[in-house]
């Protein structure tokens, strides 16, 4: 009983003691505006340990630009479910490369990015695959650095691609679904940051590889109708404000088909690059793509970003089945340009 009197009026007088300092050094009439709040003289009260602050964490969806950091983790070729990977089972074909995957969430999609990177020869091009329905393209991104080194960075929106879906990324809930290659905007900075991970992108070789739909719509073209009623803007034959053919005169393989081609970026009236200089004079299929603003590819945004940088596309016709000629045209182009653009 005594105990229970005693905490009482330890009780009382802790609690007078707090009621006699003031939260905010301050007191004011119930009613009276805060502007009106005049300071009240209080005894200092012994000084209390500073509060926790509570900073909430920024969501993943929108990192600041210095908090940026990739994340990828080894994995075994061998062991991935995904249709490019079980394609290439050979143990062979992966000797001397390193495998990483990195998962992210920005802007309520999902992303999955493969770094594939030549261990002897780690400095050797940057290979670029972005669109996952695109397979011959993965096929010689994969031999490319296996022989030539660098690193390879590969898009994987499904694990069976066999479909012109796998070109885009869905939305998570739905919503809509963008294509990669038009991803590299300021609105996706981890995106950018992770997809450009490897070291000095921008003083290597950069090889996009990609494969177009054959032929070419009217619609796109400024040079004249289309003969055969095909889709898209990937043609020799196809010239507009954006795209200046320089088509190959020879028309020797890989050359003798309108839709395999190289593809430079240039600021516009700023001529062929260096490189496109190089492989023109070689009888290449040559586009400038004049990069007046960005439409969210990755060669406009190194391109705006370095105008020297060395970039080169690589398209050829969408794979039949088996890829064997598609294969053959892209791998012609990449060795060409890598002995020509060092």
């Amino acid at each position: 009983m005594e105990l229970e009197i005693l905490r009482m009026v330890v009780r009382g007088i802790a609690w007078k003691w707090l009621c006699a300092v003031p939260l905010i050094g301050s007191v004011a009439s119930p009613g009276m505006a805060q502007d009106s709040i005049a300071p009240v003289p209080v005894a200092v009260a012994p000084p209390l340990a500073p509060p926790i602050a509570i900073i909430p964490a920024a969501p993943a969806e929108s990192p600041a630009a210095d908090t940026l950091s990739s994340f990828f983790r080894p994995i075994n070729p061998l062991l991935v479910m995904d249709a490019d990977f079980l394609r290439h089972r050979d143990p062979a074909l992966w000797a001397g490369l390193a495998v990483a995957e990195t998962r992210f969430v920005e802007n309520g999609f999902a992303w999955h990015f493969f770094r594939i990177t030549n261990s002897v020869k780690p400095d050797g091009p940057f290979w670029a695959v972005p669109h996952d329905d695109e397979n011959a393209a993965f096929s010689v991104a994969l031999d490319g650095v296996r022989t030539h080194g660098g690193v390879a960075m590969i898009v994987s929106t499904t694990a069976d691609e066999e479909s012109a879906a796998a070109r885009y990324n869905l939305a998570l809930d739905g919503s809509g679904r963008i294509d990669p290659n038009r991803n590299f905007t300021g609105a996706s900075p981890r995106f950018i940051h992770n997809f450009l991970s490897a070291p000095d992108i921008e003083k290597r070789l950069v090889l996009s590889v990609h494969t177009n739909s054959p032929g070419y719509s009217s619609g796109e073209n400024n040079c004249g109708p289309s003969s055969d009623g095909g889709k898209g803007n990937i043609s020799i034959r196809v010239c507009d404000p954006v795209m200046q053919p320089y088509p190959s005169f020879a028309r020797a393989f890989p050359f003798n088909d309108d839709d395999t081609l190289t593809i430079v970026p240039i600021r516009p009236f700023a001529g062929l690059s260096a490189c496109g200089k190089i492989l023109r004079a070689a009888d290449y299929n040559v586009v400038a793509e004049n990069i007046w603003a960005t439409d969210g590819s990755l060669s406009n945004y190194l391109m705006l970003r370095n105008p020297a940088v060395r970039y080169v596309t690589l398209e050829a016709p969408h794979e039949t089945p088996g890829n064997g000629e598609t294969r053959a045209r892209l791998k012609a182009m990449a060795e060409g340009v890598i002995a020509r653009c060092p």
